[in-house]
Formats: structure tokens, C-alpha cells, sequence
């Protein structure tokens, strides 16, 4: 396994369970988070997000309780050099006890240390809706 297959599924993982100061470390310090569709809420914003703003959003995502990504089987890998598509499925457990069916889609570019630079995260739309009809 390649080394950024192994950073980019250890980051998923670590996203699906909230583990949030293990998601930090796999972040570089330039780190910019770019959500997909652009037209999703208030997230999605051509310059997109800091590092810091990332991991504040994920601190504050108190409906879900886990995403529950099956890293162990993605259902696609591809990569180069310096970048790595990972397109996951996953349960994501809300607090009302509803599980979910949801694709997600990591584009995912490596500084020269092997952190990740740019996360282009593509959303479910369908989950992002069904969500959004809870809250």
C-alpha cells in the first residue's frame, strides 16, 4: 500500500470517528478544504477553508455520531505522484438512532511531507438532503 493510500484511508477513518486531533496531524499547516457541490449551504466557497475553520466545523457536527466509512473497502482508489481520489461509502449514525446510506468522494493533493495540502470533498446530495430535513 502507498503511502498516501495509507495517509488518505487513516484520515478517513479518523474523520468517520471523530477522532478529531488524529485528523489534524494528517493536515498540513496550508492545508484548504474545498466541499463539492459549491452550491451546498454555506459550505461550499471557491477559496475554501483553513485548517482551522475544518476542524471548527467538524467540532460543531453534534447531529451526526459517526460516519462509519468503510475504509477497508474503498470502493475506488486512484492515484499519482502527489495526489489520490478515494470514493468511500458509508452508514453515518445520527443522534436520533436513523442510519444512512452515503457515498463520499476524497480528491486529495500531498505536500512533499506527505500531508495533505487540498481536500476536495465531494457530498452525497441525496444524504445531504434526507439530513437536512431532520435538523
Amino acid at each position: 500500500m502507498s503511502a498516501h493510500r495509507q495517509t488518505s484511508l487513516s484520515f478517513a477513518s479518523a474523520v468517520s470517528n471523530k477522532r478529531l486531533e488524529e485528523v489534524a496531524s494528517y493536515l498540513s499547516e496550508e492545508f484548504v478544504w474545498r466541499p463539492h457541490p459549491e452550491r451546498l449551504g454555506g459550505l461550499g466557497r471557491p477559496e475554501g477553508h483553513s485548517k482551522s475553520q475544518f476542524l471548527e466545523l467538524m467540532r460543531g457536527l453534534n447531529d451526526i455520531k459517526k460516519w462509519n466509512f468503510n475504509t477497508e473497502n474503498p470502493m475506488k482508489v486512484i492515484e499519482n505522484d502527489k495526489s489520490i481520489v478515494v470514493h468511500l461509502h458509508g452508514n453515518p449514525e445520527h443522534i436520533s438512532g436513523r442510519i444512512f446510506s452515503a457515498e463520499y468522494v476524497y480528491m486529495m493533493d500531498f505536500d512533499e511531507q506527505g500531508k495533505i495540502k487540498v481536500l476536495d470533498e465531494f457530498f452525497d446530495t441525496v444524504y445531504m438532503e434526507e439530513l437536512a430535513r431532520l435538523s
